[in-house]
């Protein structure tokens, strides 16, 4: 409630989800043909902060979207996912944030 004992957010740690975000938006638009809301995205940037432990507010999610939808370089997402394996591991991020599996069937 207080968020003590929490994990406090940096520069580097707003980056990486911001990047592993954009790489989810891409990857739904590559597998289901579809952007993901503003609402959404920012719900699933609450749920990957939460299940990593971090205290936060309002404005540092508001940042972290920010970050993810000012990165549109498609291609610089595809390639982040493939590097990190993304791709295969969708579910178990959408399982680990608690999304059910409409964000992680494709459709195309």
């Amino acid at each position: 409630m207080f968020g003590f004992g929490k994990k406090k957010l940096d520069d580097r740690l707003m980056w990486g989800i911001s990047m592993e975000v954009g790489m989810f938006q891409s990857w739904t638009l590559d597998h289901q043909g579809k952007d993901l809301s503003p609402v959404i995205l920012e719900d699933i940037i609450k749920k990957i902060l939460d299940r990593e432990n971090f205290k936060y507010t309002n404005k540092e999610v508001m940042l972290i979207w920010s970050l993810a939808m000012s990165n549109t370089d498609l291609d610089q997402l595809s390639d982040y996912r493939r590097k990190t394996n993304f791709d295969s591991n969708v579910s178990g991020f959408c399982k680990s944030i608690n999304l059910s599996a409409e964000f992680y069937t494709p459709t195309r």
